[in-house]
């Protein structure tokens, strides 16, 4: 997968309020994701309904995440994320294993601030039409938080 990743240009008018991924009661502290798929062309509209798939026919759905109640963000988080492809792909600035499955992506991010609000940091992806159809395996580290591994699918209609 050739992956396009936008970071805070795309992802900054992402409102939060819906989640994709399963999750406990917690503490209005405790640190969250949320992430699925949203219209590059509506970011303020937030999440699609279905917003763990992605389709090949539909190349301005992004797959985006927004992590927050993040403990010591500084202006920048180290962000390690890991994708498992139904098939072998290529992305773009990964760390691939040799099957070609397996890819890690290291960067550092700018912590968006608003005033009133928690700091947050969010990065988006474009998946491509040469990428294989499937489940996707994605996990995500924040500056040392790990959130639990989640699952999106890309289909080819």
């Amino acid at each position: 997968m050739n992956k396009f990743a936008a970071t805070a240009l795309l992802a900054a008018f992402l409102p939060f309020g819906v989640h994709a991924a399963d999750t406990d009661a917690q503490p209005d502290n405790a640190p969250r994701i949320d992430y699925g798929a949203v219209d590059a062309n509506n970011l303020a509209g937030g999440f699609l309904p279905d917003p763990k798939v992605l389709y090949r026919n539909q190349p301005d759905h992004l797959f985006c995440w927004v992590a927050s109640n993040l403990p010591d963000l500084a202006l920048e988080a180290d962000v390690v994320e890991t994708f498992e492809s139904p098939k072998k792909a290529v992305f773009a600035d990964a760390h691939s294993s040799v099957d070609g499955k397996t890819h890690r992506i290291d960067s550092r991010i700018k912590v968006i601030r608003e005033a009133g609000k928690s700091p947050v940091v969010q990065k988006c992806w474009r998946m491509e039409a040469s990428d294989p159809a499937g489940e996707y395996r994605w996990q995500v580290q924040v500056n040392g938080v790990s959130y639990p591994q989640q699952t999106f699918e890309f289909k080819s209609w």
